[in-house]
């Protein structure tokens, strides 16, 4: 009896692994293409990003802002930090530079 429960205990986790990979690619979460589209977003509209805002939040549990490389003092200001993130509302966030350069994924 416990071979059999076994046996349907590894054909389960099987399924849920196939299952896992065969999710297909486009509709899987990319923060950095997130981030990217939400900084043309705010480019376009004339905001200035060389004080390094926040941008806001591009998706589940993930916001983007503005940084420098290298890091410059602006870029550690809470005032310019999505305050969803320092409140621990969302625990991922990306950083781009104020020409559009991804620098930190985390």
């Amino acid at each position: 009896m416990w071979i059999l429960a076994l046996i349907v205990l590894l054909l389960l986790v099987g399924f849920v692994l196939v299952r896992r990979r065969s999710v297909p690619s486009e509709t899987r979460f990319d923060p950095k293409a997130a981030a990217l589209a939400r900084f043309e977003e705010v480019q376009g509209e004339g905001r200035n990003l060389s004080l390094g805002p926040c941008l806001g939040i591009i998706g589940p549990d993930w916001v983007a802002d503005v940084a420098h490389d290298p890091r410059q003092s602006v870029d550690d200001d809470p005032a310019n930090q999505y305050a969803e993130y320092r409140k621990g509302k969302a625990t991922h966030f990306v950083e781009v530079t104020p020409d559009g350069r991804v620098i930190r994924v985390q």
